[in-house]
């Protein structure tokens, strides 16, 4: 297998898995104690940007944003399809598939600047932190931006007043996202250095 195919097959591979994990995540999510979801989707996102730099990132974490839009396309998820037909369906291509895409690249970008002054095992685990940070904090800074006033309304009816950062911190971030770290950092460097193994015996 030449390096064009195999980088072929092993994106589209990433691609069909995070397909599956977040349809996963939408319709059978898998719940712990408290509420909390077990999401695995930004394992494939950072292998993509691992192994394939930006452009390997941009089409896997793009693939990921698209499948929430769909979804709330779809009404599957209710707060994104309120988005889409209440409010504003270009921030939430934003909100959704342009965010997950800009997430992405920016770990590949900072999995190339780590793993010239490190080893690459160190640069797996760098990589895995950063995943959820800048997908949680680019979607912060998106509906902030974009979706403040209907986060005023909503901050409002469950008593947060004019404190909007706060709600969407306390509404859509809290525990979830230290779930979706502590997931991300505990799964996503040992698949990474299975895969390094897998295609180097392929070479």
């Amino acid at each position: 297998m030449n390096k064009n195919t195999r980088r072929i097959t092993t994106l589209s591979l990433l691609v069909a898995v995070t397909i599956v994990l977040q349809i996963i995540a939408t319709f059978l999510p898998i719940k712990l104690p408290g509420g909390l979801e077990l999401s695995f989707v930004l394992i494939p996102v950072v292998v993509a940007a691992c192994f394939y730099g930006v452009a390997g990132g941009a089409i896997v974490g793009g693939v990921f944003g698209l499948v929430v839009f769909i979804m709330g396309l779809t009404g599957a998820t209710p707060f994104t399809t309120y988005l889409i037909f209440e409010v504003n369906w270009f921030y939430t291509v934003i909100g959704t598939v342009v965010r997950t895409t800009l997430a992405a690249v920016c770990v590949a970008l900072v999995f190339k600047l780590v793993s010239k002054k490190f080893n690459r095992k160190i640069s797996y685990y760098v990589a895995s932190v950063c995943a959820p940070v800048f997908n949680t904090g680019i979607f912060v800074i998106v509906f902030l931006t974009l979706f403040n006033p209907v986060l005023q309304d909503m901050a409002t009816e469950n008593g947060y007043g004019g404190n909007v950062f706060g709600y969407v911190i306390v509404a859509f971030v809290g525990l979830n996202f230290l779930l979706e770290l502590a997931t991300t950092v505990l799964l996503a460097p040992p698949v990474c250095m299975a895969v390094e193994k897998a295609l180097s015996r392929s070479k």
